[in-house]
C-alpha cells in the first residue's frame, strides 16, 4: 500500500503559509514603494544614488537560457529518480518569469506620485535568477540541495546588488521579485513530495535564514540612522541599508525554499 501524505501544519500547510505570507508581502511592498509618494521618493533615491553599468552577469538573462534552465532542472529529476520534482522544478522557472512580466507589464500600474516613471516592478532579472535557482534547490536530491543553498544565495545577493548599483532596478522591484519566485516555488514544492523527511539542509536552512534576519535588522538600523543623524555623516547609509536589505531578503528566499523543499513524511513514521 502507498503511505498517506501527512497533511499536518509541520508538512504540507507550511508550503501554503510560505506562499501566502510571501504573497501578502509582494502585495505590501507594491502598495508601499510605488502607491505612495514617499515610496516612490525614498525608491527613486536609492535609484538615483547608484552608478549605471551593464555587469556581464546580467546579461546571462534571454528567453533561451531560461528554456535551457527549464530542461537542466528536470533532466535532473529524471536523473534522480525524482521527475515530479524536476516537472515541478521546470514549472517554477515558466510560470514565475511568465507571471511576473505579466505582472509588470499588464496589472501593475505606477501612479505617477513623486515622479514620472514607467513601472518596473517586479524586475524580470531578478525573478530570472531567483527562479532558476530556487528550482534547482527543489530538483536536486536532498543530498546535494545543502551543498547548492549557499551558492544559490550568494547568486542571487550579487544580483540584487548588481541590479541596484548598475542602476537597473529600484529596491522594491528587486524585494517584490524574491517575494513572488518564493511563493511560486512554495506552490511547486507541492508537486515534488517524496515518501521521506531527510536531515540534510536543516542546519543550512537554518543558517540562511539567520543571516537574512540579521542582514535585515542591520538594515533597519542604517536608514533609521540615515534619517537621525547629520546628512554628512550618513550620505551612504541610505544605500547600505537597501544593500543589507536586498541581501537578507535574497537569504530569507533561499532559506524559505529550502524549507518547502522538505519532502512530506508518510503518515505513522
Amino acid at each position: 500500500m502507498t503511505a498517506a501524505l501527512d497533511v499536518r501544519p509541520g508538512a504540507f500547510g507550511v508550503r501554503l503559509v510560505i506562499a501566502a505570507a510571501a504573497t501578502l508581502g509582494f502585495v505590501a511592498v507594491y502598495a508601499t514603494a510605488v502607491l505612495t509618494a514617499r515610496g516612490q521618493q525614498i525608491d527613486q533615491l536609492l535609484l538615483e544614488a547608484a552608478d549605471y553599468g551593464r555587469p556581464a552577469l546580467l546579461a546571462l538573462v534571454s528567453v533561451p537560457a531560461l528554456v535551457v534552465a527549464c530542461l537542466a532542472v528536470a533532466l535532473i529529476g529524471v536523473v534522480s529518480r525524482r521527475p515530479r520534482a524536476g516537472i515541478a522544478a521546470a514549472g517554477l522557472i515558466v510560470v514565475g518569469n511568465v507571471l511576473g512580466q505579466a505582472l509588470k507589464y499588464e496589472v501593475l500600474i505606477r501612479p505617477e506620485l513623486d515622479n514620472a516613471a514607467a513601472n518596473t516592478l517586479p524586475s524580470g532579472h531578478m525573478i530570472a535568477f531567483a527562479s532558476v535557482g530556487t528550482a534547482l534547490l527543489i530538483a536536486l536530491p536532498p543530498r546535494l540541495r545543502g551543498l547548492a543553498a549557499p551558492l544559490v544565495a550568494a547568486l542571487l545577493g550579487v544580483v540584487a546588488w548588481q541590479l541596484l548599483h548598475a542602476g537597473w532596478h529600484r529596491p522594491s522591484d528587486i524585494v517584490a521579485s524574491l517575494l513572488l519566485v518564493t511563493a511560486v516555488a512554495a506552490l511547486a514544492a507541492l508537486l515534488a513530495e517524496r515518501p521521506r523527511t531527510p536531515r540534510h539542509g536543516r542546519r543550512g536552512e537554518a543558517l540562511l535564514g539567520t543571516l537574512g534576519a540579521v542582514a535585515l535588522v542591520l538594515a533597519a538600523g542604517a536608514f533609521i540612522a540615515s534619517q537621525v543623524t547629520e546628512a554628512t555623516i550618513t550620505e551612504r547609509l541610505p544605500l547600505l541599508a537597501a544593500d543589507l536589505m536586498l541581501i537578507g531578503a535574497a537569504l530569507a528566499c533561499v532559506a524559505l525554499v529550502l524549507r518547502c523543499a522538505v519532502p512530506l513524511r508518510p503518515a505513522g513514521r
